[in-house]
């Protein structure tokens, strides 16, 4: 997945662009645009259009979407049918910085780091206090549910759960419904952990370089991302 950024190295003919085919004058009407995936292929981790890899460009099109004519010029509609022609430049795809998939990164672990200070004083990892927060959410659920509501695996979710137990802030039974199934369950401890830790949305939320209308407009963006993901 990556990025084309306005005034990265190149000609703009080298760049991921938007073409309005019909228009009066398509070849000097390209903006740079966000790819997400191989040209016209989705998901797929094969090349786009033809597979020949000694071709320093490649183009596949597609119809446009609104946001995507919006982008191109606000003109008033042609009548004529508007595509989208994606010119890819394997050295340009291969930029850092037009890695989105770098650039989530970096964010989730620098915004993780913000955590710590905040954290320690509770004497909570990240990963704890994440599960914290679900288990005050939903009062008891088993290993399982809690692992799917954190996207973790059994092998990062076991020992998890021996820090928080061991710090007497849950405790694990089996349900009278199917003794195979462990429930989690908060202890007086660990149910007083959720005043103590009210303050920590706003401490670390006060030190994210955002208005809070982006805030949320990111939110519903990095929802849609891991719905479309999962």
């Amino acid at each position: 997945m990556l990025v084309a950024a306005e005034g990265s190295a190149g000609s703009s003919s080298e760049r991921l662009s938007i073409v309005a085919e019909g228009s009066a004058d398509s070849s000097s009407e390209r903006l740079p645009v966000v790819a997400t995936g191989s040209a016209g292929s989705g998901c797929n981790t094969g090349s786009a259009g033809s597979s020949d890899t000694g071709s320093t460009a490649q183009a596949a099109t597609r119809p446009t979407t609104e946001t995507e004519r919006r982008l191109m010029d606000k003109r008033e509609p042609t009548g004529k049918n508007e595509t989208l022609q994606l010119e890819y430049n394997p050295d340009e795809a291969l930029r850092l910085d037009h890695q989105l998939c770098f650039k989530l990164y970096a964010a989730s672990k620098e915004v993780v780091r913000l955590y710590k200070p905040v954290l320690d004083e509770l004497d909570l990892t990240y990963t704890q206090y994440i599960a914290m927060l679900v288990l005050c959410e939903a009062g008891e659920l088993s290993v399982r549910e809690l692992g799917e509501r954190l996207m973790l695996d059994s092998g990062t979710l076991s020992p998890l759960l021996k820090k928080l137990e061991a710090k007497g802030w849950i405790n694990r039974r089996r349900s009278a419904a199917d003794e195979r199934v462990i429930v989690l369950g908060l202890t007086p401890h660990g149910r007083a952990l959720k005043t103590q830790a009210a303050h920590v949305p706003l401490t670390v939320g006060g030190c994210i370089p955002l208005e809070p209308h982006e805030a949320i407009q990111l939110a519903g963006l990095l929802d849609k991302l891991l719905t479309g993901l999962a």
